[in-house]
């Protein structure tokens, strides 16, 4: 072969593959090229959060740090859950984007990224910021991805542009949902004695005399009467079992209701429990 025409076949074939390669980079998938953070640099100052507040069409929560605590502002100054907390920081900072879906503000419910003001609205708003409010990251929060990876809709609330990013982010504005709901855990086995009191009303009292008893004994039990239930009498002792709340309430300014019941669990080794 002489010179000139190898010369030729060279450059042909360098031309060949550099056309190749630009045909491949733009038929690539879209989900390729657009990967990247959602929130770029927010990983850098994931200490520097704050403050996290979450909104959805009838919730509302915001949780701030408050030394080494993290407190629910909503309930009070409630303890916040600090792996919960942790959790959504760094999925937020974490999320990165498989590609972008619509800009029509029609299809968003279809994503569940519409605003939260919206009727209906299935999203969650999530901003977080910085001790001095300074925003450092907000987004909607949507539907998670039906079938294929793990993945979940969301837009940026200032954006048009909604996108699909990886992981499936699990995100609540119910405050209950940022609480350790576990009050008590007191076995029955350890209750010796349970007296109930109502106003108005005689105290009724229960006891065991030993630890090794099967079950408790209804004091003051009339002369002829029978007790009804055993299982009703044996189970008042679970009460405090696995006890977990609800809601919580501030203190200050807070009164029971009149004609509440006091009850006082007295255990072998010494427990005493009010509630």
């Amino acid at each position: 072969m002489r010179k000139t025409a190898f010369l030729a076949l060279s450059i042909a074939t360098v031309l060949a593959v550099a056309a190749a390669m630009f045909v491949s980079k733009q038929r690539a998938p879209e989900s390729e090229l657009a990967q990247s953070a959602l929130f770029p640099g927010l990983a850098e100052h994931i200490n520097d959060v704050a403050r996290i507040e979450l909104k959805s069409k009838d919730r509302h929560t915001t949780v701030h740090k408050d030394g080494e605590r993290w407190r629910i502002e909503d309930r009070g100054g409630f303890p916040a859950l600090f792996d919960k907390v942790k959790a959504t920081v760094v999925a937020v900072a974490d999320l990165e984007v498989l590609e972008p879906k619509t800009t029509n503000k029609e299809l968003y419910p279809r994503l569940g990224v519409e605003g939260i003001d919206a009727e209906p609205s299935s999203s969650v708003l999530v901003s977080l910021a910085d001790g001095q409010s300074k925003p450092l990251a907000a987004l909607l929060v949507g539907k998670p991805r039906s079938g294929g990876p793990l993945g979940t809709y969301v837009r940026r609330p200032d954006e048009p542009q909604a996108w699909l990013v990886r992981g499936q982010v699990e995100i609540s504005a119910d405050p209950v949902e940022w609480m350790e709901r576990e009050l008590l855990n007191i076995a029955p086995e350890r209750i010796r004695e349970i007296t109930i009191e109502k106003a108005g009303d005689k105290p009724v009292r229960v006891f065991k005399k030993e630890p090794k008893d099967k079950d408790f004994v209804l004091a003051d039990l009339p002369k002829g009467a029978k007790l009804k239930s055993q299982i009703t009498l044996n189970g008042l002792a679970n009460a405090l079992e696995q006890l977990r709340l609800d809601d919580v309430k501030k203190r200050a300014g807070f009164e029971l209701p009149k004609g509440h019941t006091v009850t006082t669990l007295r255990g072998f080794d010494g427990l005493v429990a009010v509630v």
